[in-house]
């Protein structure tokens, strides 16, 4: 992973699954994370650690994602499960207004050692800078309405934030629905 990478770089060991975050995350990249996280909670995943040292911004769907691998976890018992590193003072900021810092350890600091030798490899379709292909639509909606759920799931203060853009994104998936039917 070279220092001008852009995506979502992932890995995994017994310890969990570790994340590394180059750019921004959002929407367009946010489904891919989605489908790795839920997989590695799946096969038995204890903690996902995120780094967000290079990450350049979050918006809501993509931290939306992230509270609902802490509620995943969390309802498996794994209350410590997300942890956070190198949020930086945006990020940070960004996970407290949203109560990500209710689901996940909020920590400093670089790797350990074990970790810099990871193997980490780049989830397709998630950087930013190359995404060449339409995105699909009705699931971006269905991944945006699940986010934002999980933030309101995650801090019932999110409800008054989201209620509206809850209400679009069910109209357009209804909307969706109708015309392939």
């Amino acid at each position: 992973m070279s220092e001008g990478s852009s995506g979502i770089f992932v890995a995994c060991t017994e310890r969990g699954a570790f994340v590394r975050v180059m750019g921004r995350g959002t929407y367009r990249n946010a489904e891919p994370l989605r489908q790795f996280g839920q997989e590695a909670i799946g096969r038995g995943g204890r903690r996902i650690f995120l780094d967000l040292a290079h990450c350049q911004g979050m918006d809501s769907t993509f931290l939306g994602v992230l509270a609902g691998f802490g509620l995943k976890l969390r309802q498996l018992g794994r209350n410590d499960g997300l942890h956070l590193m190198n949020a930086g003072e945006r990020n940070l900021q960004l996970c407290q207004s949203l109560g990500l810092d209710r689901l996940a350890r909020i920590e400093a600091g670089a790797p350990t050692a074990s970790e810099e030798t990871l193997e980490f490899r780049m989830l397709p379709d998630t950087d930013l800078t190359a995404l060449n292909k339409p995105a699909d639509q009705a699931g971006t909606a269905s991944v945006m309405l699940e986010a934002h759920e999980d933030l309101c799931r995650a801090d019932e203060r999110n409800e008054a934030k989201f209620k509206d853009v809850k209400k679009l994104l069910r109209e357009e998936i209804t909307r969706k629905a109708g015309q392939e039917g």
